[in-house]
């Protein structure tokens, strides 16, 4: 197997000379910013997170591009791969084996916006509940994880690596994305 070294020639060695750092798995910035709304009856939550300045290797990529012995799903960007002498592509062989040494192919910018959180109430007036002797009661709808913005192509730019803290840190290898969901609900006090 030949590999360009980081003088831009072609050998069949990789020294760890000619292996560099690439990427940042730590946010340079992160954070959240909720507030609550409120008008006549109506009442409006809403929570967004964000992290921004960091980088995530999509190791699914790696291994679904270059994983014909895995019995992987292939990306359809392997139609576009390299197959012959005189092939101009951007696109490398499909191989056996996942890419070794690691490609900066699979590292992405993993900025993000979320919106984490958002809940919307109604709370019904008392002269309505004081018939039913109740002193309140509020309908709401909940919903989490509804949005992300984000340029990054895996499932989820929130991820860290099987929960493995620092040392998998930057490392995206099949996450469940975070689970969307909507709830509705009634608050009651008699």
């Amino acid at each position: 197997e030949l590999f360009i070294n980081q003088f831009g020639e072609i050998t069949n060695f990789i020294s760890p000379d000619d292996q560099i750092f690439i990427g940042n798995p730590n946010p340079k910035w992160m954070g959240g910013l909720s507030n609550s709304f409120s008008w006549k009856n109506l009442d409006l939550d809403v929570l967004f997170t964000f992290a921004t300045g960091h980088d995530l290797a999509n190791d699914e990529q790696r291994y679904q591009f270059n994983g014909f012995g895995y019995g992987w799903n292939m990306w359809t960007s392997a139609t576009e791969r390299w197959q012959q002498s005189g092939d101009r592509t951007d696109m490398h062989r499909l191989t056996w084996a996942p890419e070794r040494p690691g490609s900066s192919r699979y590292i992405h910018k993993a900025d993000f916006l979320r919106l984490k959180n958002i809940s919307l109430g109604y709370r019904l007036p008392k002269n309505l509940l004081k018939k039913f002797g109740l002193s309140s009661m509020r309908i709401y709808a909940q919903g989490n994880n509804l949005l992300t913005w984000t340029s990054y192509p895996g499932w989820d730019p929130e991820y860290n690596r099987d929960g493995a803290g620092n040392i998998g840190q930057g490392y995206s290898w099949l996450p469940a994305p975070q689970a969307k969901g909507i709830s509705f609900g009634l608050n009651t006090t008699f």
